[in-house]
């Protein structure tokens, strides 16, 4: 017997700093509308670039373990990703003075009227408006491939379909490895229990793993239509004219209902939410899967028509 071990481990730190810079000094919007209660003339700051800032934060770090023991090549790894993201849009934060005539506007004064610099200076009191959102996602996985001949290589990895309520667990861990069940964990093992029954790969792996590629992608068909027809040009010459019409997915052009792709509505519909200090798993459902695939809705699926028209020289 022999056992060698590779490990692969990539870490990665991305940043973003987006933002705006307005192009006059602070300053009031003021608009002017005329005697139809139309907007006739625009003053003032640009609103949408008021300390309009995003920033953004990416970690990922990913280890990935192989060990080659005769036959048998196991893969295992982690795969950690962790964002941060900080947003400020303060589009009224400067104030929007409305005047219905040029004349009211001109005869506004800084004493009884409005004192523009001093909104100004009232605004910059205040502090910008920013939103933080910090999440993280981590992902665990293993499989093993076995060479069982030459020609042939057996690939199998660690997804496993609950066979009913008591295999699965639905809640969070905290850092010190206390769970918290979830307050919809009924409502999630329903949708979860739906979601496997209308799947008909899924539905046949209760209580096992589930194999690699075992699920495939619906069939579909696709009608196209081609019509070529030539004319001659002049009865001496041998050059043509070819007019050309294309249909592609005639079926779809039929019947909307024919001809429609379908493609996999998500690669991972249980996310792990950790494992607590008895070793037990948590996990959450989203309870908005209600089915294995959805229909493509790009060009591919929908008909499509084209013309030519060719000149051919003999």
């Amino acid at each position: 017997m022999s056992c060698e071990v590779g490990n692969k481990i990539i870490a990665g730190y991305t940043a973003f700093r987006d933002y705006r810079v307005p192009f006059s000094r602070p300053y009031p919007v003021v608009d002017i509308f005329n005697q139809n209660g139309q907007l006739a003339i625009t003053a003032g700051s640009e609103m949408f670039s008021t300390h309009n800032v995003l920033n953004q934060d990416i970690y990922q770090i990913f280890d990935n373990m192989t060990v080659y023991e005769n036959k048998h090549t196991i893969t295992g790894g982690v795969d950690f990703e962790y964002f941060g993201f900080e947003n400020s849009f303060n589009l009224f934060y400067y104030p929007w003075d409305k005047f219905f005539s040029v004349k009211s506007f001109l005869e506004n004064d800084s004493i009884s009227g409005v004192n523009f610099d001093q909104q100004v200076r009232d605004s910059q009191k205040k502090p910008f408006q920013v939103s933080y959102l910090k999440l993280g996602q981590l992902a665990l996985y293993a499989q093993d491939e076995w060479q069982i001949s030459e020609r042939f290589n057996l690939t199998y990895g660690l997804l496993y379909v609950p066979a009913n309520k008591n295999d699965i667990h639905f809640g969070t861990v905290d850092a010190n490895g206390v769970a918290t069940t979830a307050p919809d964990a009924d409502a999630q093992w329903t949708a979860l229990n739906n979601f496997i029954e209308q799947d008909k790969y899924l539905s046949t792996r209760r209580g096992k793993y589930a194999q690699r590629n075992g699920a495939m992608l619906p069939w579909y068909s696709q009608l196209d239509f081609k019509f070529l027809q030539s004319f001659a040009v002049g009865k001496e010459s041998k050059h043509k004219i070819q007019v050309s019409l294309d249909i592609l997915n005639l079926g779809n052009m039929i019947n909307s209902n024919w001809g429609i792709r379908k493609f996999a509505r998500t690669t991972d519909p249980i996310k792990a939410n950790g494992v607590d200090v008895n070793g037990v798993p948590y996990f959450k459902f989203d309870t908005s899967l209600k089915s294995s695939y959805v229909d493509d809705v790009s060009l591919r699926s929908k008909w499509q028509m084209q013309i030519g028209l060719r000149y051919i020289f003999n």
